[in-house]
């Protein structure tokens, strides 16, 4: 009971900042310009310094029998997201021209943007390591499957269109499509990629950090969860709740996608790892929202970005009530 106690403090804590950041949006002190620029802060600086500043709680001697298994749950999950996103468009038959946006706002999630710091106030900051390479993982697969899937999807509906209007018998290919996914190594480098590949080599070759830099990295990673919850604020009151209430599948889609999907992956992921902590970084991560530039993607590729954003603001409202149940599952209905 403890556990639980602990844990539903933890988001209850961080909901109350969410608040704060919606409050000071309404008061302007918070706007798109200043989310952007802490968005940068947070993705650049701060996160990549709460990863490092995590060697000094962490043995790697502790850890490394952990490190192959949560690489190989990164690959499942993104896997999982994926197959349970598409079950959910099928169950509400969701629209062809929306329906690789509900598939993308289910894949790109806050794996790392929330989930790092979410699950070290639950779970304690010798999981931030962890974390951040199941985050690894995911994102590859995010950055290559992802978004060829909303490149195809672009040409398949510029393609239905020109066929449509210039009654043109032509087939449309899906190597042609594909062709014309432009992605390089910067897609898949990134500030805590760099930062957890930097910390295990820390761990892996014992290299004490000195107190004094090590004591500045975690101060600055310290603001990692603050500052995100401001901006999630930030979007909650940007939200326009009529709006936002007529999208009554994008509620569902997240309780099935975010909630039934998380307590299915626990379930199954207990039957075959006896690792409690594993298990429940692994749900935790599958269990964050969709990710904030969820949008920006879909604009990207000529897609529907108010029903992306839509899913983002609605999910990370959802996540407040849907993880403390999470947690409370977890914790008093295991599988043994």
């Amino acid at each position: 009971m403890e556990g639980i106690s602990a844990g539903i403090s933890q988001i209850l804590i961080l909901a109350i900042v969410v608040v704060l950041g919606f409050i000071l949006s309404k008061l302007s002190y918070l706007d798109e310009h200043t989310s952007n620029k802490l968005v940068g802060i947070l993705v650049n600086v701060t996160l990549p310094c709460m990863i490092i500043a995590s060697t000094s709680s962490v043995d790697f001697q502790q850890i490394s029998a952990q490190i192959p298994i949560v690489c190989g749950l990164g690959v499942l999950l993104f896997v999982a997201m994926a197959l349970i996103s598409i079950a959910a468009c099928l169950c509400l038959r969701v629209s062809a021209h929306t329906f690789s946006c509900f598939i993308f706002s289910g894949i790109c999630t806050q794996t790392a943007f929330i989930g790092v710091p979410v699950i070290a106030a639950v779970l304690g900051e010798n999981t931030i390591i962890l974390t951040s390479l199941i985050v690894a993982v995911i994102n590859v697969f995010l950055f290559s499957f992802g978004v060829a899937m909303l490149a195809v999807d672009q040409q398949l509906r510029e393609f239905r269109e020109a066929k449509t209007t210039q009654n043109e018998s032509e087939s449309f290919s899906f190597v042609n499509a594909l062709s014309r996914v432009k992605l390089t190594w910067r897609n898949f480098v990134n500030p805590a990629l760099v930062a957890a590949l930097a910390a295990l080599a820390l761990l892996f070759f014992q290299i004490p950090m000195p107190y004094v830099l090590g004591s500045a990295f975690d101060m600055v990673g310290s603001l990692t969860a603050p500052i995100s919850m401001l901006v999630i604020g930030f979007y909650v009151s940007r939200m326009k709740i009529k709006e936002a209430c007529s999208q009554w599948r994008v509620f569902v889609f997240g309780f099935i996608r975010f909630f039934l999907g998380s307590l299915a992956l626990f379930y199954l992921l207990s039957f075959f790892i006896s690792d409690e902590l594993v298990v429940a970084i692994a749900v935790l991560e599958f269990a964050m929202p969709t990710g904030a530039m969820v949008p920006a993607f879909v604009a990207s590729h000529k897609g529907d970005a108010l029903l992306a954003s839509e899913h983002t603001v609605i999910s990370a409202v959802l996540s407040f009530v849907y993880l403390p149940l999470i947690i409370t599952i977890m914790t008093l209905l295991p599988l043994a």
